[in-house]
């Protein structure tokens, strides 16, 4: 699946998914947030979409948007916002540019950029790991890192994968601002 992205100058919803067999590209349901720069990981067949840059009121933002998208049914379905840590504009958390990974029923989305400028200029790195729990629908994050562990944490675009011999998440490259 090729999903979201930029077209030009315009923000997309695509979703569209390549055929090994035909060598063809065949048009689906769109996402319901047009983004990029968003991440995305599979779990029993559906695909999860989180975060990315999207427009809102004509300015670049990062999104909250968190949505699953069925293959047998071609459809979306709209879920609980990556989360409102506290009371303050700063505890809102979308995540652009990070990475996420599957274990068991939770979604890990780390590193990546929490706020942008208007114009896409990066204002704050994330500081948190932010876990979706699949089955309940709902978010946790972590205490704000600090100290030499936010340094080696603030990257973007990082690759990550579950090292399932060792139970551990692994974090690799990225790019440091």
């Amino acid at each position: 699946h090729a999903i979201g992205g930029i077209d030009g100058t315009a923000i997309t919803a695509y979703n569209e998914q390549y055929r090994i067999d035909s060598g063809e590209w065949i048009d689906l349901a769109p996402m319901i947030t047009p983004r990029f720069y968003h991440s995305a990981v599979e779990e029993q067949g559906l695909i999860y979409v989180l975060g990315g840059l999207t427009i809102e009121d004509n300015d670049l933002i990062v999104s909250r948007a968190l949505e699953r998208y069925n293959p047998l049914t071609d459809s979306w379905t709209v879920l609980t916002q990556m989360p409102d840590l506290g009371d303050g504009a700063d505890d809102f958390y979308g995540i652009a540019l990070g990475a996420a990974v599957r274990v068991d029923n939770q979604i890990y989305v780390i590193g990546g950029i929490k706020e942008v400028d208007s114009r896409g200029g990066i204002n704050a790195l994330s500081s948190r790991i932010l876990v979706y729990d699949i089955d309940l629908d709902t978010w946790s994050a972590s205490s704000p890192l600090e100290g030499s562990d936010l340094v080696l944490y603030s990257r973007i675009a990082p690759t990550a994968f579950y090292d399932e011999d060792n139970d551990l998440i692994r974090v690799i490259g990225g790019a440091s601002v």
